[in-house]
C-alpha cells in the first residue's frame, strides 16, 4: 500500500476515542484525554499511586522533519501547577513506554515517530512520505505524499 496524497483530519473526539480503545491498560493512566489547539496536543489523566490518583497534564509541539512525526515535550503539570521537577521522572516512563513500540524512540524530550516502521509492525505494510502536521483549536490535520 502506498500513499500518493493524503490529507487526513482528526477531530478531538476521534483522537479521544482512538486513545480510549487503544492505549495499553499497562501505562496505568485513568481517565486519559487529549485537546488539540494552536499551542499544541494536551494530553491528560490521572496517575494512580498508593494513596491518591495524581492528575497531570502534558502538552506537546508537533512537528514534521525527514518524513518523521515529532511531538516535543513543551509543558508539564501535575495537580494544576508547572511541575518542571518531574521533567525527568516523566521522560523516563515515556522512554519505557517507547521502547516497546516500533518505529518510536525518545530523544532529547522528543519523540519521534516513524509511522511506515509502526504501522509496518501492525502488518499494514505502508509506504508514504509525511510532510506535514498542523493543529488548531479541536483539528489534528496530518498530509503526507510520496
Amino acid at each position: 500500500m502506498e500513499i500518493q496524497s493524503l490529507r487526513m483530519l482528526l477531530a478531538e473526539q476521534d483522537v479521544n476515542q482512538l486513545l480510549k480503545d487503544h492505549l495499553p491498560k499497562e501505562y496505568a493512566v485513568e481517565n486519559p484525554r487529549v485537546r488539540i489547539s494552536e499551542k499544541g496536543i494536551l494530553f491528560a489523566g490521572e496517575y494512580p499511586t498508593v494513596f491518591v490518583k495524581v492528575p497531570f497534564e502534558t502538552v506537546w509541539e508537533m512537528a514534521v522533519a525527514d518524513g518523521l512525526l515529532l511531538a516535543k515535550l513543551a509543558a508539564i503539570r501535575v495537580s494544576g501547577v508547572p511541575a518542571s521537577m518531574f521533567r525527568g521522572v516523566l521522560l523516563d516512563v515515556i522512554q519505557e513506554a517507547v521502547s516497546r513500540e516500533a518505529g518510536v524512540h525518545l530523544e532529547d524530550e522528543v519523540i519521534h515517530i516513524n509511522l511506515e516502521q509502526a504501522a509496518r509492525a501492525r502488518k499494514v505494510p505502508l509506504r508514504m512520505k509525511l510532510k506535514r502536521v498542523q493543529h488548531s483549536d479541536g483539528v489534528l490535520v496530518i498530509e503526507a505524499g510520496h
